[in-house]
């Protein structure tokens, strides 16, 4: 976990991975036969020292923008937290995206699934609706905002609830 974290999972080798653990290669693929166990078994071990947020947390919250809020606020402490990681598996994902990202994806996939509900969305927006929410959801998101655009994860929450409230409600703006 600390080689994916410090150079990205792709650039950590078996070799890499058996020098920093003491043993020999052979051990390491005895234990990890293939590339998708070492990455499974890496993402769950990163997840079990570093807890995504969990969407039961917002299930009691009925208004879908407060909800949003909530989530987007723990989210982005959790980036925050987690960004080196992160950093890595998002550029190694794009290399290899069947492979690496996947716990990642999973987690997003759990985040998207507590917040769409509650909503009124034309049928017509739902697309620019999803785009903007899945858009506040990524981790790129947040680090393009509070990294290169020095926002505070406040302020990053409010700017993206603005944006996926916006989507929602743009079809009730067409003339």
């Amino acid at each position: 976990m600390a080689l994916h974290e410090s150079l990205g999972p792709l650039a950590a080798s078996i070799s890499a991975i058996a020098r920093r653990a003491g043993v020999e290669r052979l051990t390491v693929r005895a234990h990890f036969p293939d590339q998708h166990a070492l990455f499974e078994a890496c993402t769950a071990l990163f997840f079990t020292h570093n807890p995504a947020p969990d969407p039961r947390r917002w299930s009691g919250i009925a208004d879908p923008r407060a909800r949003l809020r909530e989530a987007l606020t723990d989210l982005y402490a959790f980036y925050g937290r987690t960004e080196r990681m992160l950093e890595n598996v998002t550029r190694d994902a794009r290399l290899a995206p069947g492979l690496v990202g996947v716990g990642y994806g999973k987690m997003l996939s759990r985040v998207r699934s507590a917040l769409t509900g509650g909503w009124t969305i034309d049928h017509e927006c739902e697309p620019v609706f999803q785009a903007a929410l899945g858009h506040a959801l990524h981790f790129t998101t947040w680090r393009s905002l509070v990294r290169d655009h020095g926002l505070s994860d406040d302020q990053a929450v409010e700017l993206m609830v603005r944006l996926v409230t916006d989507a929602g409600a743009a079809g009730a703006r067409r003339d």
